[in-house]
């Protein structure tokens, strides 16, 4: 039957959806975003986003977080493709709405998430002597650390001394960690010790004492 609809949902590996009510031969637009991969992480808050979009019928529109969005249509390829920069005020979670309209007035829309953090880790190493006498014992220090995501990797002098991993549910938890009973080998002269701090986004932090 020519009004026969058919209900169609497409579902990604990071959950998410795109809907679209079609006729029976399924004439609707098929939209394929490239970059960034859902739940990408970013340490800029400029992502750019590409992509193309297929349709037998001719585009209408493309809309990414309510704006339209250019069009080329590639004739070696017989698809639309797009180039954008997305901009985020600030760090955190984002979703944004990416939906195509074809010129026969058929849509498809879907959520994308990436996540933005800038911020590079603070460290702050606690109890530090400045000299250490010849027979003492190998000094012990702590050290805090704090980020504004809760994924964070402490090492000292390339060893790693401390981690926690990002977990659902997906949002922006700050950590504020303190870091006790850091044994600190000494050798004979001066010594030199590198802390670093590595975040969710990759940004880092150096810390020698």
């Amino acid at each position: 039957n020519p009004e026969d609809k058919v209900s169609v949902k497409a579902v990604d590996y990071a959950g998410n959806e795109a809907t679209a009510n079609a006729g029976a031969d399924l004439a609707y637009p098929s939209i394929h975003v490239l970059t960034p991969e859902a739940l990408s992480v970013h340490n800029s808050k400029e992502v750019e986003l590409s992509g193309y979009v297929t349709d037998a019928n001719g585009m209408e529109s493309l809309m990414i977080a309510d704006r339209e969005i250019a069009l080329a249509y590639n004739e070696e390829t017989k698809r639309y493709e797009f180039k954008t920069t997305l901009a985020f005020e600030e760090d955190g979670v984002h979703e944004f709405t990416i939906s195509g309209k074809s010129v026969n007035g058929k849509e498809l829309s879907f959520n994308r998430t990436v996540i933005i953090d800038t911020a590079a880790p603070v460290l702050e190493v606690q109890g530090a002597p400045e000299t250490v006498g010849q027979s003492a014992a190998d000094p012990v220090v702590s050290l805090k650390v704090e980020d504004n995501f809760d994924e964070l990797r402490v090492h000292l002098n390339g060893n790693e001394i401390f981690y926690q991993e990002f977990k659902e549910p997906f949002a922006m938890r700050s950590i504020s960690k303190l870091i006790e009973g850091i044994e600190l080998p000494l050798e004979e002269g001066s010594n030199e010790f590198e802390f670093t701090a590595v975040d969710y986004g990759g940004n880092t932090t150096t810390k020698m004492i």
